[in-house]
């Protein structure tokens, strides 16, 4: 067969569907386009106006001052822990000229390779100490080496303690320095 004949006989298949298909829509019966919209929402409750019932006093607690008015009957007065005893043995933190706390760090060591300087920080840690690695160039400016601290620290006391811990527990030598960011 002729193409064009083939096309000719195409197209009018395809209008003869879409006449089949849109036939019903056009020349059907007109029906009410309305939508109705039905809830299951419920309708808002009624309130009423509430009472507040008073709060009824507990009969297993004691009021407020009976004890301290028992230990004033008895010429007592109440146990608190003194200034002195909180802060004892503790230095107060010293400025340095800035105006800067001066803080203290504990060098546990000092290491050629990174590697023996790692696992000891993971060590420290694992006992519950805040250890870091520092890399520093050495003195010519060639290799580099890695130091291992613990702190900083504000209070000289706390870190000379957590020194003497590091040294009992690990059985190492290690020193107080300054601390400097």
């Amino acid at each position: 067969m002729n193409s064009g004949i083939k096309q000719r006989l195409v197209g009018a298949v395809v209008l003869a569907a879409l006449a089949l298909i849109l036939w019903p829509v056009v020349m059907g019966p007109k029906r009410d386009q309305s939508i109705v919209v039905e809830s299951d929402i419920p309708a808002k409750p009624v309130f009423g106006p509430s009472q507040i019932k008073q709060a009824k006093p507990r009969q297993d607690v004691s009021p407020i001052g009976e004890y301290q008015a028992k230990l004033a009957q008895q010429g007592e007065k109440p146990k608190q822990p003194a200034k002195e005893a909180q802060h004892k043995g503790r230095s107060k933190p010293a400025l340095d000229q800035d105006g800067i706390p001066v803080g203290w760090v504990i060098q546990v060591g000092s290491f050629g390779q990174h590697d023996n300087a790692r696992k000891l920080k993971t060590r420290l840690q694992a006992k519950g100490f805040r250890a870091q690695v520092k890399t520093q160039n050495a003195s010519g400016g060639k290799s580099k080496y890695a130091r291992v601290f613990v702190g900083p620290y504000i209070d000289q006391t706390i870190a000379q303690r957590d020194l003497e811990k590091i040294a009992r527990q690990l059985d190492l030598k290690p020193k107080l320095v300054r601390f400097s960011p």
